[in-house]
C-alpha cells in the first residue's frame, strides 16, 4: 500500500492509515517485546554498531545516503539511551507496550508534543516496514518513495528521540537531540493534569445540563 503512493502527501497519508491497522499494532508491539528481549549488553552493542545506513543504501540505492545516515546516527543515540534506560523497558508487559502506543491519542487530555513524539515514533515503524519491503519490488518503487520513505523513518525517529532524551537518565548527546529541543516533562505533566480537570468538569457539566461544553476556551470566552 505505502510503495503505491503516488505524491508524498498520499505517502504520508497512507502512512497515518497504516497506524489504525489491527496488524500494523500487533507488528509494533510485536517489535518492542523483541527490543525489549534484546536488552541485554550483546543486543545492544549489536544495535549500537549495526551499519543502518550502509543496509539502507544497499536496499534502496545511493540516493537514500544522507538520510541513511542520519537515520544510523539516530538508531545508534536511541539504542544508548535504552542501554541506560533498559531496567523501566524490561519491566514492560504487551499490555503496557500497547497503553504506550496508543493511550494518549485517546486521551484528549494528553499535550500536543507528548503526542508529536509517539506518532513520530509509530510513523517511523511505519516507513520502517516499508524500507524492508522495497526491495522486493525495487523496480516498481519509484527512486523519489525510496527517499521519502528512508525521510519518513528519520524524521519520525527525530521526533521520537525528542521524548527519548527527556526522559531522566537517558543520556542522549546534545548533537543528536539539543537542549532547547527537549520536552519539559514536568511541565506537561501539569499540563496534563490542567486539561484532564477541565474534561472532567466539562463531562460532569454536560452530564447535569444535557449540553455540550467546550472546555478547553479559554476562561474568558
Amino acid at each position: 500500500m505505502l510503495l503505491e503512493a503516488e505524491t508524498r502527501e498520499d505517502l504520508m497519508d497512507r502512512i497515518d492509515l497504516l497506524l489504525d491497522d489491527p496488524g500494523f499494532r500487533w507488528f509494533e508491539i510485536s517489535l518492542i517485546s523483541l527490543a525489549a528481549r534484546e536488552l541485554d549488553d550483546d543486543g545492544l552493542d549489536r544495535m549500537a554498531d549495526a551499519p543502518v545506513g550502509d543496509v539502507i543504501v544497499d536496499l534502496l540505492g545511493p540516493g537514500t545516503g544522507p538520510a541513511a545516515c542520519e537515520t544510523e546516527r539516530l538508531i545508534h543515540a536511541y539504542a544508548e539511551a535504552l542501554r541506560r534506560l533498559a531496567p523501566e523497558f524490561s519491566r514492560l508487559t504487551p499490555q503496557d507496550m500497547d497503553l504506550a502506543l496508543n493511550a494518549g491519542f485517546d486521551d484528549f487530555a494528553t499535550p500536543a508534543p507528548i503526542l508529536r513524539a509517539v506518532l513520530g515514533g509509530r510513523r517511523a515503524n511505519a516507513s520502517f516496514i516499508a524500507v524492508l519491503s522495497a526491495p522486493l519490488m525495487t523496480s516498481q518503487v519509484a527512486p523519489w518513495v525510496r527517499l521519502a520513505l528512508v525521510e519518513g523513518l528519520r524524521d519520525g525517529l527525530r521526533d521520537y528521540m525528542r521524548l527519548i532524551a527527556s526522559t531522566p537518565g537517558a543520556g542522549v548527546p546534545e548533537d543528536v537531540v539539543p537542549l532547547e529541543e527537549r520536552l519539559d516533562l514536568e511541565a506537561l505533566e501539569r499540563e496534563y493534569q490542567r486539561n484532564r480537570a477541565r474534561l472532567d468538569a466539562s463531562i460532569a457539566e454536560t452530564a447535569r445540563t444535557g449540553l455540550p461544553s467546550r472546555p478547553f476556551d479559554s476562561p474568558s470566552t
